[in-house]
């Protein structure tokens, strides 16, 4: 008796009674994984049509994935993927300024420039995917700042700001995992998704400031500005 498997990203044949392994399920696989980090809007919607044709419930209807890797490089190409890339590493690094000559600043970032790309050009769909790398750099340089050498939690902790124990909370999420949080931290977790996007960004920018101001790096504000976007407005009385 064979046991079949299940799960978001096996391939339909695999989940029967007996499974049948081919490189077409490993095809499937890779575009539902895939598929879950591509943003639905319309600048993505022809890579989002390819991962539906990697989807297709028969296997033979599905790209090789020699026909998979063609088709993904056309569209680096016609999209200008390392283009937006180079452009969205220059911008990070004109923003910081002279925070490059720090030799710890500057380690952090090429240690973290990747991922906080990725979050430039809105590749995370998921906000604690996105907001966690975020938090998780902010956490990098504070742990690596001389002055401080503390967690964003270590740090929310002493001064009592909720801001940076939020941040802290969303950094430990997305480096651990739900389960090696404290009761605290997953409240702060579940309150902070529980936000209207443009509040998650107001809360995210409020950390960033005060971690700013105790790393004396003033140029972090602007900097996570431009990888998640502007806070929301201040309420109008």
């Amino acid at each position: 008796m064979q046991t079949a498997i299940v799960g978001d990203h096996v391939a339909p044949e695999v989940q029967r009674s007996r499974p049948e392994w081919t490189r077409a399920a490993d095809v499937y696989a890779l575009g539902s994984t895939l598929l879950l980090l591509v943003p639905a809007d319309e600048e993505a919607a022809d890579l989002r049509r390819l991962l539906t044709e990697v989807m297709a419930v028969t296997p033979e209807d599905r790209p090789t994935a020699e026909v998979l890797l063609e088709r993904l490089e056309a569209l680096e190409v016609e999209h200008r993927v390392d283009e937006r890339k180079d452009e969205a590493r220059r911008e990070m690094w004109r923003l910081v300024g002279s925070h490059r000559h720090i030799p710890w600043f500057r380690a952090q970032m090429n240690k973290m420039q990747e991922s906080l790309v990725a979050v430039a050009l809105g590749f995370y769909r998921n906000p604690l995917q996105r907001y966690g790398v975020v938090a998780d750099f902010l956490n990098q340089l504070t742990e690596s700042n001389p002055r401080l050498h503390n967690s964003l939690w270590g740090l929310g902790m002493r001064t009592g700001s909720k801001h940076l124990r939020t941040l802290g909370a969303l950094r430990n999420h997305h480096v651990h995992g739900h389960g090696n949080q404290n009761e605290e931290q997953r409240v702060l977790v579940r309150a902070f998704l529980a936000l209207p996007e443009p509040e998650m960004r107001t809360e995210v920018a409020k950390g960033a400031e005060t971690a700013a101001r105790l790393a004396q790096l003033k140029a972090l504000p602007e900097l996570v500005e431009r990888l998640v976007g502007p806070a929301a407005p201040p309420a109008q009385n």
